[in-house]
């Protein structure tokens, strides 16, 4: 275990060190000028020439990229000449608004998933397995901002139960904080729960069909304790696998979602860093959004060596 588990962190800091190239490359490959974005089609040459100078933009791509890395690894992710702030400073504010959310999501989507996962897995081939089909299809289909919108007129305007935007610190204020992220997390979870839901449907019917599952109902268990207890922790394997890979395009998901519901996230704080072409907070978060990303798998790898102790054996452990 211990040897997989220096291999898995080893190949994490090479595919970091992957991203960071990746992160910058493309970013300085968008259309546009950010000198000229930041002071006008108007400015002086003069103005512009000075302010490429101070941003190191006249120095090849090697220097720049390097110098960069460097103040990265040091916590320095630049400063935004559009926002007037440092890049961490503006993603710090827009942070608690996107944890908000996901901490909302994730349970949400959980919620949604596993009791339809099983029920599928219970009833293969039945009109309840169809049912749950129809539905994961349609949540993978249809694109959360999308769900988002439709539950805009319904909750907001016709019930009136809910707020049609706007954010509110559910830890200043629990009960508004909480109605304010219903929906938007709604809209994210359903799409976060539909391959959750397909991959536990699959994972449980395939642990259902193993002799040790045999053996607990001829043992006389009850079917609901042989599930929970002896079938669904192997089912989870892939779960947490998909959960994983589901969180970081959830996140992608979040910047349009964000803008439907005026959601003071990262994601909205992305769009307006391309609208401005603020390019080095476009930059930091693009680089923090993919190292979240490589972070959460790593931990899924870590969490597979905990459930299933052949991968210990198979690591050299």
């Amino acid at each position: 275990m211990k040897n997989l588990l220096v291999q898995r962190t080893a190949e994490l800091v090479v595919v970091l060190f992957a991203l960071s190239i990746l992160v910058f490359v493309l970013v300085r490959s968008l259309p546009g000028d950010p000198t000229v974005a930041f002071l006008g089609l108007q400015a002086n040459p003069e103005a512009v020439a000075k302010m490429r100078e101070e941003l190191g933009l006249n120095e090849s791509l090697l220097t720049q990229y390097f110098a960069w890395l460097g103040r990265v690894l040091a916590g320095d992710l630049g400063f935004s000449w559009v926002g007037q702030r440092p890049a961490i400073e503006l993603i710090r504010t827009a942070l608690p608004a996107t944890v908000q959310l996901l901490l909302l999501t994730i349970p949400l989507a959980l919620l949604m998933a596993v009791p339809l996962g099983i029920a599928a897995a219970l009833k293969p081939r039945t009109w309840v397995d169809h049912l749950t089909t129809s539905l994961v299809v349609s949540g993978i289909s249809i694109p959360s901002f999308f769900i988002g919108i439709l539950l805009i007129p319904v909750f907001a305007q016709t019930l009136r139960v809910l707020p049609a935007s706007g954010y509110v610190p559910i830890l200043e204020q629990p009960w508004a904080g909480l109605r304010s992220t219903i929906m938007p997390a709604i809209a994210l979870a359903v799409a976060l729960a539909a391959p959750i839901a397909r991959f536990l449907r699959s994972g449980l019917i395939d642990v259902l069909r193993a002799g040790y599952v045999r053996t607990a109902y001829s043992k006389g268990l009850n079917g609901s304790k042989v599930v929970l207890k002896h079938a669904i922790k192997n089912a989870m394997l892939p779960v947490i696998t998909v959960l994983g890979l589901q969180i970081g395009a959830m996140i992608g998901g979040a910047v349009i979602t964000e803008q439907v519901f005026a959601w003071p996230g990262i994601g909205r704080l992305t769009v307006v860093a391309i609208e401005r072409r603020d390019y080095v907070v476009l930059q930091a978060i693009v680089l923090l959004i993919g190292a979240g990303y490589l972070i959460i798998n790593y931990l899924v790898d870590l969490s597979y060596m905990l459930l299933d102790p052949r991968i210990k054996v198979g690591g050299g452990g």
